[in-house]
């Protein structure tokens, strides 16, 4: 029992662990797709805005050398060099440039290297590598950050800075062909910080909206969690009902089946008991009334004296068939109150059994189904005939009456007299029993119970449950002194059916 009680626990803590698990994994899975996919957008995000920075910036240094610059080179040959005079323009053209675009150094490069131009005067009419120009050469506009080369930090001394490369085609104004291309270094920090910046606000917006979505999924799952433990207990519960409703069924299966087995018995001891009563008294009276007829001498005395036997024998006959017949069939109940049924009943055990019954009515419902009358007949009829022959005299009292639970019949008899009472009539009914009248009783959803206190008697106790739409009428009480005349079923010496057989 510790072993099996000890695996229970364990697979109950099991269950809660995986429960657990199960919405940790989901809020872990779904938080890791949804960092994931928010850092991929930032990333993207962030390269494009840097990129998208860098070409705006390139395109406004290369509009400014197409607008400026431009316009001073346009006599730029393959075999000379820009003359002083345009050299001094360009050096005051990029003086302004320095104190408006923040220029660190400027150089004008031609098709074969040859550097016409320089702010680093220098390197004026000198070849330097042109794998930084080829692609402006080719018409398209360059632009990028890169630190200080070899060359550039000559020029730029130690300050070592970031800088902003740019190289931009310079047209001819008469054919549009690239005559030579202008580069441009610029001081990169305002451009990173602006970069920076941005950089700073999509992340600081990601991480927000991350949050955000996480918490979404947060309470999404937690209700969802919710939802799924409170009907993971609604169908625990429902699957217990139906366990118990199949017990209940299966409970009634079984009574029902014992039921059938006590009614074949019931039946079989009353087919008995009828063929034992037959054959120990009417057969017998007729085997001796044949016996008697064929014994008849010619002596015409006695052939009256015969005669007057054999009417007797005859009669006893009748009178057993009669009594057999009264137990065997309905009482005539169909058009009868419930309170004469109730009437009906002491009134033949009284005259059955020569004694004297109590009898307190209360309210009681006009009608009944037949089923409801003959029931309350039987247990009255039952019970007053186990009082009378158990208890000898005593004294016995029947109490009906009717409320909202059902009708409720109570049979009281005091204990035993001391002296014996003389032998009881033999029974003129059939025998039903506790048993039967349980039976009786439960089949019309009601209940009996017997209760016998020594030295004070038996209590019997019958509550029959009534659904007012059965009733034909309102329930009404006919008063305790109403007359209700029944035609006592006693020794009849006509032979007239009984009614209702």
């Amino acid at each position: 029992m510790r072993l099996w009680s000890d695996m229970q626990s364990w697979q109950k803590r099991l269950g809660e662990t995986l429960r657990v698990s199960v919405y940790a994994r989901f809020l872990l899975i779904s938080g890791t797709i949804v960092l994931g996919m928010m850092t991929i957008l930032a990333l993207f995000v962030s390269s494009h805005v840097k990129a998208v920075s860098i070409s705006s910036t390139a395109q406004t240094d290369a509009f400014y050398m197409t607008a400026f610059v431009a316009p001073l080179v346009q006599d730029i040959s393959d075999d000379t060099l820009l003359p002083a005079e345009t050299i001094a323009q360009l050096d005051r053209l990029m003086h302004i440039a320095t104190v408006d675009n923040d220029v660190e150094m400027a150089r004008i490069w031609r098709r074969d290297g040859t550097i016409l131009y320089s702010t680093d005067k220098a390197t004026i009419g000198t070849r330097a590598d042109l794998s930084g120009a080829e692609i402006a050469f080719r018409g398209e506009v360059i632009g990028h950050v890169e630190q200080v080369s070899d060359d550039v930090g000559r020029h730029f001394g130690a300050r070592g800075m970031p800088l902003f490369e740019v190289y931009a085609p310079l047209h001819s104004l008469e054919t549009g062909a690239i005559i030579a291309v202008g580069e441009f270094y610029k001081n990169a920090q305002p451009l990173i910080d602006q970069i920076s910046s941005a950089n700073t606000t999509i992340w600081s917006t990601t991480a927000s909206v991350s949050v955000m979505m996480m918490g979404m999924l947060f309470l999404l799952a937690r209700r969802s969690n919710r939802i799924i433990v409170e009907q993971r207990d609604r169908l625990k519960r429902r699957a217990a009902k139906a366990s118990a409703l199949a017990r209940q069924n299966e409970k009634l299966r079984g009574q029902s089946d014992l039921a059938k087995l006590q009614a074949i018995k019931a039946n079989e001891d009353l087919l008995t008991d009828i063929g034992s009563t037959l054959h120990d008294g009417p057969i017998q009276s007729l085997a001796l009334l044949v016996l008697k007829l064929s014994t008849v001498g010619t002596d015409a005395r006695r052939i009256v004296e015969d005669c007057a036997e054999s009417a007797r024998l005859a009669g006893g006959v009748v009178h057993d068939l009669r009594d057999m017949a009264t137990g065997l069939v309905l009482p005539e109940l169909e058009d009868l109150a419930v309170e004469q049924v109730v009437r009906l009943a002491v009134d033949r055990h009284e005259t059955l059994t020569g004694t004297s019954v109590a009898l307190d009515i209360g309210p009681l419902p006009a009608q009944l189904p037949p089923a409801y009358k003959i029931c309350i007949f039987r247990v009255i009829q039952e019970s007053l005939h186990n009082a009378f022959q158990h208890a000898g005299g005593a004294d016995r009292q029947v109490s009906a009456a009717w409320s909202d639970e059902g009708i409720s019949i109570v049979i009281r008899n005091g204990p035993a007299r001391s002296e014996p009472r003389e032998q009881a009539p033999p029974r003129q009914v059939p025998g039903l029993g506790v048993t039967g009248l349980r039976r009786r009783l439960r089949a019309l959803g009601g209940s009996l119970s017997v209760a016998t206190v020594p030295g004070s008697g038996t209590v019997v106790t019958a509550a029959l449950p009534v659904d007012p739409r059965m009733m034909e009428s309102v329930p009404t009480h006919l008063g305790r002194n109403a007359e209700v005349r029944v035609q006592p079923l006693g020794r009849q010496d006509n032979l007239d059916p009984v009614p209702g057989a």
